[in-house]
């Protein structure tokens, strides 16, 4: 009874986080896996950071125990927007006009009791200001030290799709204060390639050009191409392994094979979403490559093989072949050959894809890429549909 007696007398402002600090976190997320990682927050020069780290249960078999298991994610929230990278490369997810400072809400929290949370003795606040978010901070009695932060947001996770709930619990532990934290992890931030990324071989480099077959799940009123993203066989088959419970959500109803004519000097993924697109990433005129779900251990998988992962690949509007030029001129880097099929994907989810990716589990997804494949055939497959034009 003294103990929370003397807690509210003292809990009448809301507390003061450390400008400066660095900890261990546990993030429990309604949308992905429970992963751990580290913090850091450096209020003062308006940035943060964060590294996550977490076994993709989807990588494949011969990965495991290798880098090649891990999604290693970073988070840099900065002066101008949030940068987010997968296993390597970063680019600008969300720009903002200020920094998107995570405890930003603290100062207008409404006090609510006090409680143990991880084994420390805590003030507990509250901020609602709105039916759509609520945040609760969790403050280490006498010093205010961030123990826990909860936060129940409707909101769009990613540029170019709908607003939804994202529920999140972080736990902070072994928490840094001062003006000694190593902040050393911001030399990692090199806003220069972001904006201008690499490509697998100097971008002057002649044209290599193969033509292969590229795969799209695509709404059934939306036939262009351009400036969406696509991918081979298995990167497909595991997108729609990934998505086929969220189809209606998404709109997805037809899945397309083309034949496309690609320079293979890959750049950096683009993920594009809704139409017209709405696409994060600065590469906006060489194909943009990476191992599905970004497992490749280097550069997300931009310029190695994937065999066993499957690529997904981004179409730019501008690196589009108009006319008769073709990618080997350098004056564009991809061109439609043909468009071999379209069939609805309701068909394809009904041959026995679901149970398949349910038994597959892992990448290549073996059996759900034969259904995959087989389902384009004009004698087994699905039925052909035309375009309304």
């Amino acid at each position: 009874m003294m103990f929370i007696a003397t807690v509210a007398a003292l809990a009448v402002a809301p507390p003061t986080v450390p400008s400066a600090f660095t900890s261990a976190i546990e993030m429990v997320q309604s949308t992905r896996p429970s992963y751990n990682g580290s913090y850091w927050y450096d209020r003062d020069n308006q940035r943060s950071c964060i590294k996550s780290y977490s076994i993709a249960p989807e990588a494949p078999k011969d990965t495991i125990g290798t880098p090649g298991q891990w999604s290693n994610m970073t988070q840099f929230l900065m002066s101008n927007g949030v940068y987010f990278g997968i296993n390597g490369l970063t680019k600008l997810i969300i720009p903002e006009p200020t920094f998107p400072d995570q405890f930003g809400f603290v100062p207008y929290t409404k006090y609510n009791s006090t409680g143990i949370y991880t084994g420390k003795n805590c003030t507990i606040w509250d901020f609602r200001p709105n039916n759509l978010t609520f945040m609760r901070y969790y403050a280490e009695v006498g010093t205010d030290i961030p123990v826990g932060l909860f936060s129940n947001v409707t909101t769009q996770t990613l540029p170019g799709q709908p607003p939804r709930e994202l529920v999140t619990m972080t736990t902070y532990k072994d928490v840094v204060t001062g003006p000694g934290v190593d902040f050393s992890v911001f030399k990692e931030f090199n806003l220069t390639e972001i904006n201008n990324p690499p490509a697998c071989r100097p971008k002057n480099s002649p044209p290599v050009v193969q033509d292969m077959e590229m795969y799209i799940f695509h709404p059934s009123k939306n036939w262009n191409i351009s400036g969406q993203d696509v991918a081979d066989l298995v990167g497909d088959t595991f997108f729609v392994c990934a998505d086929s419970t969220n189809t209606d959500r998404d709109h997805y109803q037809y899945i397309s094979k083309y034949s496309i004519s690609m320079n293979t000097n890959w750049g950096q993924y683009r993920m594009c979403n809704d139409y017209p697109p709405t696409c994060v990433g600065a590469e906006d005129f060489l194909i943009g490559r990476e191992a599905s779900e970004g497992l490749g251990p280097v550069q997300s998988g931009q310029c190695s093989d994937n065999t066993e992962t499957g690529s997904w690949l981004s179409l730019p509007e501008k690196g589009e072949c108009q006319g008769s030029d073709t990618p080997a001129s350098g004056k564009c880097t991809w061109k439609i050959n043909k468009r071999i099929k379209t069939i609805d994907g309701k068909c394809m989810l009904g041959r026995g894809l679901v149970d398949a990716c349910k038994v597959d589990q892992r990448l290549p997804f073996p059996t759900a890429s034969k259904i995959f494949y087989s389902s384009f055939d004009d004698h087994i497959g699905c039925p052909a549909i035309n375009p309304p034009f």
